[in-house]
């Protein structure tokens, strides 16, 4: 049996099976895994192979014949046996079922009347009954000439007979209705466990695009609807964080589509590269970045809120500036709130101060930040524990 299957399914739907079965299983094993993103592309590689050999099976299948000599055989047994069954009673019927050439229309010449001196051959001639090459007389033949018709024919034949020889595979009733179901099943299963692994995979992407550190594969789509489907922890506290860990982090921020306000020391504009999109060591598409002070700067607090707050720039604020700066930051954050306005995009303040940020500013830029949909990342300080929603703590280990 496990044969007969293997014959009527091919190697081509037997290896497509094991393809989106092998995908369905690493889908689901990695589920609970904290780095999974590798797996799940391991695993849509694989449904796309089950998928290409599923169509591939399916258009094999499509050019099965039917094998009907079986039927055709028994047709012909039947019909000899009727015209023996039917000469049978004939026969004993006394009817003859002998017929001659000269009983066809056209072919005899008895009734016609033969004159006096007139051979058959003329009376033939009279009464239209010979035929045309017989009429012509006697033909010659030309030495050396090619009959082009007959090549041409003979031509035609061989060619038909080439085509008819090429290899058609066949199945008996049974085995080609068990291949065509197979089929039409398999391609249904590779068909779902495809979009099945791309609905999964899409998913866990989308519902970690907004972690500040479980996302991965950065692309900027940020908007309102993945906001919708995302997750968005707004106070985020990162203790030990080194420097490039930090510029790392603001980094993946740019190439989300979002953009940030630093505050600190120890990330300078020329060693950041902030383009929305990469290929490799290759970037498009770069975030603007201002160092805040600089002469061709405007001195404005409005400015620095605007840019950050419509995704125009991102901006470096040195730690003398940063208590004035976050100040302002603050009163604008609380007009926004008053509005009950909210971020579309998710700004980013990073804070890299240590702790030299006063606690009461701490506090009230926890509670705008959380109004306004502004992510508040706080390096090396202590948030406030009471009055201010949930805090996330990044680290060696993640916390919610």
């Amino acid at each position: 049996m496990i044969r007969q299957i293997q014959t009527c399914f091919g190697w081509s739907g037997t290896f497509s099976a094991l393809a989106w079965a092998v995908a369905v299983i690493l889908c689901l094993a990695c589920l609970r895994r904290a780095r999974r993103e590798r797996v799940f592309a391991v695993a849509l590689g694989f449904a796309l192979v089950g998928y290409g050999l599923a169509r591939w099976n399916a258009a094999w299948v499509a050019d099965i014949r039917l094998d009907r000599t079986d039927e055709i055989r028994a047709a012909q047994e039947a019909q000899q046996r009727a015209l023996i069954q039917e000469e049978r009673a004939r026969r004993d019927a006394g009817e003859s079922t002998v017929h001659f050439a000269e009983d066809a229309p056209g072919e005899s010449v008895g009734s016609a009347v033969m004159k006096p001196g007139e051979t058959e051959k003329q009376l033939a001639e009279e009464s239209g009954a010979v035929p045309a090459y017989r009429a012509a007389g006697k033909q010659k033949r030309t030495a050396g000439k090619v009959d082009t018709a007959s090549a041409e024919l003979a031509q035609a034949v061989t060619k038909d007979a080439a085509a008819q020889v090429e290899t058609v595979v066949t199945f008996k009733l049974p085995e080609y209705q068990l291949a065509t179901h197979m089929s039409r099943i398999n391609l249904l299963l590779a068909s779902l466990a495809l979009l099945g692994v791309l609905g999964v995979s899409v998913g866990d992407y989308l519902r970690r695009f907004n972690h500040p550190s479980a996302a991965y594969w950065p692309l900027p789509i940020t908007s309102a609807w993945v906001n919708a489907v995302s997750p968005r922890p707004l106070l985020v506290s990162w203790k030990g964080a080194s420097a490039g860990e930090v510029a790392r982090f603001v980094q993946q921020v740019a190439r989300k589509g979002q953009t940030f306000a630093y505050f600190g020391d120890r990330l300078k504009a020329g060693e950041l590269s902030t383009s929305r999109l990469r290929f490799g060591r290759w970037g498009i598409w770069p975030l603007s970045l201002v160092t805040w002070g600089q002469p061709d700067l405007p001195r404005d607090w409005d400015f620095l809120f605007d840019v950050v707050w419509f995704d125009r720039y991102g901006v470096l604020v040195p730690a003398a500036e940063a208590g004035a700066a976050l100040n302002a930051f603050v009163d604008r954050l609380a007009d926004r709130a008053a509005l009950r306005a909210a971020a579309v995009t998710v700004p980013h303040l990073v804070c890299d101060l240590g702790s030299g940020l006063d606690p009461d500013l701490l506090n009230r830029l926890c509670r705008r930040c959380e109004q306004t949909g502004v992510r508040l990342v706080v390096v090396d300080a202590e948030l406030p524990g009471r009055g201010i929603g949930p805090v996330l703590t990044m680290g060696a280990a993640i916390s919610h």
